[in-house]
C-alpha cells in the first residue's frame, strides 16, 4: 500500500509557540487516537491568549494522526498508541500507523536535536475516553513526574503506560526529564475541551515556563473542581481486559471510569460470553467504543 507522506496524513507540527527565555520545552502530543480532539483544542485556546500570559520557554504540539482525525475514527489501520515498539520503528512499515509512527519517532529526534542539552524537556500525551468520568493522569513506572504527582490534584492511576506495549509516552520517556499521559474526559464533552486547556496550563507552571498569574489559579482551581472527590487519589492498575480483533466487545451500559465495581459483578460481554469482574477495585476506561484493544482496566487503591 502506497502512502504519501504529507501534513495531511502523518503527524506534524500543528503549533510552535516560543517565548522569551526558552530554556525549557514542552512537546505536547495531541490527537494520537484521531477521534479524541482535546489536545489540538487546548493549544487552540492557549495560542489564542499566548501573548496576553507570562509564558517562558518553547511549546511544540504534534498533530499524531492527522488522517485518522479526517476519517473521524481512533485509528485508521491499528492503534497509534501501541506502534512505538523498537521493531516497528526500524522494520518496513506495513499500514498507515507504522508509517505515521516512523514518521512521528523522526520528527521527535529532529525536534530534540534543536535543543540545547541544559534545555529541561517535558512530554505531554493528551487524550480523552470514550465513557464519562473523572479525568486522571499516568506515567512510565520507572519515571514519574513527583513535581505533577504531588501538586496536581489530578487523580493518579499507575501502571496503565507500562502494561500496553507500544506506548508513546513510555517509547520516548528515556529522551525526557518527564513523559506522561492525561486522560481529560469524555471525547465529545465541552469539560473535556476545558480540562484539556487548564490542564496544559497548570503543567505549563509547574515546569516553570508560565509565571504564576490569574490563569494559574483558575487552572488549579478548575482542576481540583473536575477531579472531586478524587483529586489526589493513587490507585494501581491490577488487571486489563485484552479485547482481540476477531472478538466483539460489549460493555455494560452506564459505567463511568474509576466507578467502584465488586467481585463477579457484570461488566462486559465478548463475542455474547459475559465478562466479570475478577476480584472488587475500580473500573478504569470503560470503553464505549467500536476500535479498543482494551475493554476496561481495574484498578485497586494504594
Amino acid at each position: 500500500m502506497a502512502y504519501i507522506n504529507t501534513v495531511k496524513k502523518l503527524p506534524y507540527i500543528y503549533q510552535d509557540i516560543t517565548a522569551k527565555n526558552a530554556n525549557s520545552l514542552l512537546v505536547v502530543t495531541a490527537a494520537v487516537h484521531g477521534n479524541e480532539l482535546v489536545g489540538l483544542k487546548a493549544i487552540d485556546a492557549l495560542s489564542n491568549i499566548a501573548s496576553k500570559i507570562p509564558l517562558k520557554g518553547r511549546i511544540v504540539v504534534i498533530h499524531g494522526n492527522p488522517e485518522a482525525t479526517v476519517q473521524e475514527v481512533r485509528y485508521v489501520d491499528q492503534d497509534f498508541n501501541r506502534a512505538f515498539t523498537a521493531t516497528n520503528l526500524i522494520s518496513e512499515p506495513t499500514n498507515h500507523e507504522l508509517v505515521s509512527a516512523q514518521h512521528l519517532s523522526q520528527l521527535m529526534l529532529n525536534l530534540l536535536d534543536e535543543q540545547a542539552s541544559n534545555v529541561a524537556k517535558h512530554l505531554l500525551d493528551i487524550h480523552s475516553m470514550s465513557s464519562t468520568g473523572t479525568p486522571f493522569m499516568s506515567f512510565v513506572a520507572d519515571k514519574p513526574p513527583q513535581l505533577i504527582i504531588e501538586q496536581t490534584p489530578i487523580p493518579v492511576i499507575e501502571g496503565i503506560i507500562d502494561s500496553l506495549e507500544g506506548c508513546l509516552a513510555k517509547w520516548f520517556a528515556p529522551y525526557f526529564n518527564s513523559s506522561h499521559i492525561v486522560e481529560c474526559g469524555q471525547h465529545q464533552e465541552q469539560s473535556t475541551f476545558d480540562f484539556g486547556f487548564h490542564t496544559l496550563i497548570y503543567h505549563l507552571y509547574l515546569f516553570d515556563m508560565l509565571e504564576d498569574c490569574k490563569q494559574v489559579q483558575q487552572a488549579f482551581d478548575y482542576l481540583s473542581c473536575h477531579t472531586h472527590p478524587y483529586s489526589y487519589l493513587k490507585t494501581n492498575i491490577c488487571y486489563r481486559q485484552a479485547v482481540n480483533k476477531d472478538q466483539i466487545f460489549e460493555m455494560q451500559p452506564g459505567f463511568v471510569n474509576l466507578q467502584q465495581v465488586n467481585a463477579g459483578q457484570l461488566l462486559a460481554k465478548i463475542s455474547g460470553k459475559k465478562v466479570l469482574a475478577p476480584f472488587d477495585g475500580r473500573v478504569i476506561l470503560p470503553c464505549y467504543q467500536r476500535q479498543c484493544e482494551e475493554g476496561y482496566f481495574i484498578s485497586q487503591d494504594r
